[in-house]
């Protein structure tokens, strides 16, 4: 097995951590997707498409209502592999086990996926393509529609919900946790990290989500071997500045 990889990325933010995560993996993969849509400020896509490289980048028209779902299908389209791995630039992962372990496993069901109960979570939800294809492959928080066009009165409260309802009459699917693999030792899901770092780019750090795992993300991704953006690099400092009190103390 090595499936496609889709991801939607903002346009105005850079994740030096996942790149050098998929770099290191690049192998067990078949194609990435990038799937930009416009949010934020600077726009790192040029350095992106220059330093990032053997990816398929796609443009979604201007964000909207549906802009997860338009981003997602738009990659499904051109994706031909059995296999799809939706996933987010905030999943880490360590050791090459972690893949070997769910592509093995993933190959006796439907799929593996980060489940939080009512939803398979957008962060990491490893797909068998046939199985996709019965759902209507709707991804955004929304009323679920039926292939008529008829509303089923059955609100969506977060991306991949409604996805997930029909995933689960179609399919058999194992969790991470399912298959013996424990977040925080084989895993992590940073959560939040864009709207940390957009936080920080409007000097309001009063809403911040998990500080203290946001400060090693963020210290750590600078550290890795891939090409620095030099703008992104000071956004970096700048989190350090606004959050930490010596930060502030260099700051003044």
């Amino acid at each position: 097995m090595k499936p496609d990889v889709i991801v939607t990325w903002p346009t105005g933010y850079d994740y030096p951590w996942w790149r050098w995560q998929m770099t290191q993996h690049r192998k067990k993969f078949g194609k990435i997707f990038v799937v930009f849509h416009k949010m934020g400020h600077p726009d790192f896509r040029p350095f992106l498409q220059k330093m990032f490289r053997n990816v398929t980048y796609l443009n979604m028209p201007e964000p909207g209502v549906n802009w997860r779902h338009i981003a997602v299908n738009g990659a499904l389209q051109l994706s031909k592999n059995p296999w799809v791995l939706l996933t987010e630039m905030d999943f880490l992962v360590k050791e090459d086990y972690f893949f070997v372990k769910v592509f093995e496993e993933a190959e006796k069901c439907d799929g593996v996926v980060y489940d939080q109960g009512e939803r398979f979570h957008p962060c990491f939800t490893l797909l068998r393509r046939a199985t996709i294809e019965k759902t209507n492959k709707y991804y955004d928080p929304a009323y679920l529609y039926n292939r008529k066009g008829d509303t089923l009165m059955r609100a969506c409260l977060d991306h991949g919900q409604v996805l997930t309802w029909e995933l689960r009459e179609h399919g058999k699917f194992k969790s991470l946790k399912d298959i013996g693999l424990v977040e925080g030792e084989d895993y992590f899901h940073l959560q939040d990290c864009t709207h940390n770092y957009d936080r920080i780019k409007v000097g309001d750090i009063r809403e911040m989500s998990h500080p203290k795992n946001f400060l090693v993300y963020n210290a750590v991704s600078r550290l890795f071997p891939v090409p620095q953006c030099k703008e992104w690099v000071e956004i970096t400092y700048l989190a350090e500045y606004l959050m930490c009190p010596l930060g502030n103390f260099l700051n003044r």
